[in-house]
């Protein structure tokens, strides 16, 4: 931890920086880069006198300045511009852009982000660009046949365009600067980008895959795989949250590792250079695939930095590694402070990095019984903070679920991503592998079933689980 306070405090210094950017307001930034840009400047004649400490101190101020710079900057954009002026307008117009994310339809219509391109306000006005992201409500057949699409789908749509209500406030640091009601599906159209066209045709064989298992599973799956929950039913929902394992039902960063896994035999026989290369396509492709979820943006940054440390014969902590992850999604955008699944993310993988081997070492009972409650325990400790500050909860009965169904989860994952994109290719003999997957989804669910409703059932399983592990191992060692 002592080598790693240096990067974990410039990573910090980022975050702040970006509160301190909203507090400062929207506006161009020039002075918060300037007190970089001198920080830096001296930042790198006091290392090269010799005088780190100090430098570091400087790094860390130069971090914060930049932070407070991007998020000022990232303000003055959804504030000013023609964009809000149209807006404001409140007019009835046609605009033409680009799904940002799956539309997610609900009981009454379907809302979707999307970024938008141009703006027809009609024959006296004409087409005006906008380049900014609008929230969709689109409802009957209009809303039906906007479900369908997916992200990356080009679309036309014609409504009112009207600022944010009071509850749709929090999608601005989703970047949306307006809403589109009354809205009218006129036209679509298949994404272009060659990077989206590859992802949504990998991430549609997947989901086809999935199609062989019965409804419940294949909404389960897609969550676990890829972060489409639009289908997991309402007491499903209430059984993993109810349990601590709603962390299973988004795609997590470990499904970074996961997809590196599956292309792990031909990148061991690669150079050096070519393997970190089909490496990060990988993260990005998968990236694109899951819609850029936050849990996902952190992984495939932390992934990215590690296969460049290793590419210079550096390699990189894992604490290290996610705090230049945290310090470059922040610069990048710095709305992600705001984001209550980045910081359970980044939570969960501290928690993790600094406390699961402690905690296992003081466990009693075996190895494999330890090393997964140690994880658990390490990683509901570091969401804790976030939990408490979003005004969440932790279940009681979390860590023992997660002992129980985490250790299952996994292999899961593993087996069926591969399995379902090749049932979705082939329809070959995989399907078996899916009905594996299946198998194990069931313990999983009746884990976080009899968690909700008996918990003291699980508990008592998580207890005797270990317990006759611990006898287990005691019982051959003395043979």
């Amino acid at each position: 931890m002592t080598a790693d306070a240096p990067a974990v405090a410039v990573g910090a210094a980022a975050v702040l920086g970006t509160l301190v950017g909203q507090a400062l307001g929207a506006g161009n930034g020039f002075a918060s880069v300037a007190i970089a840009v001198v920080a830096a400047c001296g930042a790198w004649l006091l290392l090269r006198s010799g005088r780190g400490v100090a430098a570091i101190v400087l790094v860390i101020a130069a971090s914060g300045a930049l932070g407070a710079a991007t998020m000022q900057r990232a303000l003055d954009g959804m504030a000013r511009g023609e964009a809000r002026v149209l807006v404001d307008a409140r007019e009835a117009v046609t605009v033409s852009g680009t799904l940002a994310d799956d539309p997610k339809p609900s009981r009454f219509d379907t809302e979707a982000l999307v970024r938008v391109a141009t703006v027809d306000e009609g024959p006296r006005r004409g087409v005006r660009a906008f380049g900014r992201v609008v929230l969709v409500h689109a409802t009957a057949s209009d809303g039906i046949r906007l479900a369908q699409l997916e992200a990356g789908d080009r679309v036309e749509l014609a409504g009112d365009l009207a600022p944010l209500s009071r509850h749709e406030a929090w999608l601005r640091w989703r970047h949306a600067v307006g809403a589109l009601r009354r809205t009218e599906l006129r036209g679509w159209s298949q994404p272009r980008g060659p990077l989206v066209i590859l992802a949504d045709a990998l991430r549609d064989r997947v989901l086809d895959g999935l199609r062989v298992l019965a409804p419940r599973d294949r909404a389960l799956l897609a969550g676990f795989l890829l972060g489409d929950t639009r289908q997991i039913d309402d007491a499903t929902r209430a059984d993993f949250d109810a349990s601590g394992l709603s962390h299973l039902l988004a795609v997590s960063g470990a499904n970074v590792a996961f997809a590196l896994a599956v292309v792990a035999p031909l990148r061991r026989r690669l150079r050096t250079s070519a393997r970190i290369a089909l490496g990060l396509a990988v993260v990005v492709v998968f990236a694109t695939m899951t819609r850029f979820e936050p849990s996902v943006l952190r992984a495939s940054a932390m992934a990215a930095i590690v296969m460049a440390g290793s590419a210079f014969g550096r390699p990189v902590r894992v604490l290290r590694a996610l705090a230049y992850a945290v310090l470059l999604l922040v610069l990048v955008d710095p709305f992600l402070v705001h984001s209550f699944g980045f910081w359970l993310s980044v939570g969960a993988t501290a928690g993790i990095a600094v406390l699961a081997r402690p905690v296992a070492a003081r466990l009693p009972g075996p190895r494999a019984i330890t090393d997964v409650a140690g994880v658990s325990i390490a990683a509901q400790v570091g969401v804790l903070p976030v939990l408490l500050l979003g005004g969440a909860s932790v279940p009681w009965v979390a860590p023992a679920a997660n002992v129980l169904a985490v250790p299952v989860a996994e292999p899961i994952s593993v087996l069926a991503l591969p399995a379902a994109f090749a049932v979705g290719v082939t329809r070959g003999p995989w399907a078996i592998a899916l009905s594996c997957s299946a198998v194990l989804l069931a313990w999983v669910r009746g884990v976080a079933h009899t968690a909700h409703t008996a918990p003291v059932v699980v508990l008592l399983a998580a207890v005797a689980l270990g317990a006759g592990a611990y006898a287990a191992r005691r019982a051959v060692a003395s043979h």
